[in-house]
């Protein structure tokens, strides 16, 4: 049988006045049918329940999602997983508890008020957490 898809690589995010936005790269895979957006608020801890579906792309060249249903001053939390054409998803923190993945993390902001740094990382890896 095929393994699970590899997820997206070279997730980036940028925010904006009440708008995160989200970039990605396809696969090295033949059989994309989509992707799949999670989200959680920033908080001490990231448990599955806390990341939400808010989603589901089933365009495979479709490299990019826009989040509007933020606030600003708040940081969100976000992954996406590949969606291949048999319905698995591809490894990710909720079904396979929290491996190291990268996580985005960012803050939607008007542009006339500070600004928290863009494109922060957070990589969990068992016990650890690294931030960049």
């Amino acid at each position: 049988s095929l393994p699970r898809p590899s997820p997206p690589a070279q997730q980036i995010g940028t925010s904006g006045n009440r708008r995160n936005t989200l970039q990605w790269s396809k696969p090295d895979i033949g059989y994309v049918a989509g992707y799949r957006v999670w989200r959680a608020s920033q908080g001490a801890s990231y448990l599955s329940g806390d990341f939400k579906i808010v989603e589901t792309i089933l365009n495979p060249d479709q490299l990019e999602y826009d989040d509007y249903e933020v606030i600003n001053g708040k940081t969100y939390v976000y992954f996406i997983t590949t969606l291949d054409i048999f319905g698995r998803e591809s490894p990710n923190p909720i079904e396979d508890g929290f491996f190291e993945y990268r996580l985005l993390n960012l803050t939607p902001n008007d542009s006339n008020q500070l600004m928290f740094p863009e494109n922060v990382e957070t990589l969990i890896g068992g016990f650890d957490v690294t931030i960049t």
